[in-house]
């Protein structure tokens, strides 16, 4: 017994330790599938239009609906890109407000507030952290040429792909099951991806009005920020909503509308996490909230950022794929909600 316990734990720090010295090669993977998925969905739903009476080609549909993500991926880095710049000019501004207004709390309070902070103020330096991140952008984009590539050979295969799986499983019966999993796949990053792109929009235009309507610099920016960090669970919420706060504390060098927009986007975050998620969602993710967390927590110390992005996408894969065998369905009972 004791020898299978290490046996089990020796597979698994090494599948972890697999899966961080290949995350170069696996992140892009994944995102790569994650986004195929995305065009298979898109190229679906275009090859469904009739035009008089016949439908678009599949080839048409994959080129139309590869040319929106492309277009759409292309607005939005150029977005990023040109905004860290300008945080880089802005910076100086935001800097000298800050140190301002830590000597006006230090002066009314009688505290240090540098001490509080532990030293992260002193260090604090908001160049240098915009500078880190348009590289981490610019590292994504150049390997967007992988991604692209494992994307066009991923749908090349998937054309073959009902075949392949006809040679190989001849049984009709493991056959089905195998349908049957890939189905419940589709289903559940289908609804995941559509459902979730949809709430993570509505959280950006309506986080964009407010921080227009303050005043905040940047607003599309951070409206675009927020919309990402959705897709993050649980902690994705949280950073959207103190990121624009603190840059409006650096940006006005006053705690008025920093704490503006640390209500409103945060009150904006509880009422799409707390109610209009749930209405959206219902039953069709079918996911344990704690199994949320915990794949939150494990493929975030895996792939860091990417990791926490992908972590509900491979959850949800996982228990479709324990759900259809009788040997694993009482795990798969388990992690739904």
């Amino acid at each position: 017994m004791l020898d299978k316990i290490f046996k089990i734990l020796a597979i698994i720090v090494l599948c972890v330790y697999g899966l961080v010295a290949a995350q170069n090669v696996l992140i892009p993977l994944f995102v790569a599938i994650f986004l195929w998925f995305v065009i298979f969905e898109i190229a679906t739903k275009i090859e469904q239009i009739k035009i008089g009476k016949s439908r678009s080609p599949r080839w048409l549909a994959y080129l139309l609906s590869m040319t929106v993500l492309a277009i759409v991926g292309y607005f939005l880095v150029n977005a990023m890109v040109e905004n860290l710049k300008e945080i880089t000019t802005l910076a100086p501004k935001y800097e000298i407000n800050m140190r301002n207004l830590i000597v006006w709390i230090q002066t009314r309070f009688k505290v240090n507030v540098e001490e509080l902070s532990m030293g992260w103020l002193k260090d604090f330096d908001l160049k240098s952290l915009a500078a880190e991140v348009l590289n981490q952008v610019y590292g994504l984009v150049s390997s967007g040429f992988m991604i692209l590539l494992y994307i066009v050979f991923l749908i090349i295969e998937s054309e073959f792909f009902t075949i392949k799986l006809k040679k190989a499983i001849p049984s009709k019966s493991n056959l089905l099951n195998a349908v049957a999993v890939i189905n419940n796949i589709k289903e559940s990053l289908g609804n995941y991806i559509f459902l979730k792109t949809g709430v993570s929009l509505i959280t950006g235009i309506c986080s964009y009005i407010i921080l227009l309507l303050i005043g905040v610099d940047l607003a599309f920016f951070w409206a675009m920020l927020i919309f990402f960090l959705n897709y993050i669970p649980s902690i994705g919420s949280l950073i959207a909503t103190v990121f624009p706060a603190m840059v409006a504390l650096f940006q006005f060098g006053t705690l008025q509308p920093f704490l503006l927009v640390l209500v409103l986007i945060g009150a904006l975050q509880v009422i799409i996490g707390n109610i209009v998620e749930p209405k959206v969602f219902g039953n069709k993710l079918n996911i344990s909230g704690f199994v949320v967390i915990v794949s939150l927590a494990i493929w975030g110390a895996i792939w860091g950022v990417a990791g926490m992005v992908l972590s509900v996408p491979i959850a949800l894969v996982s228990i479709a794929i324990l759900d259809q065998f009788p040997q694993t369905k009482g795990i798969a009972v388990f992690l739904k909600s």
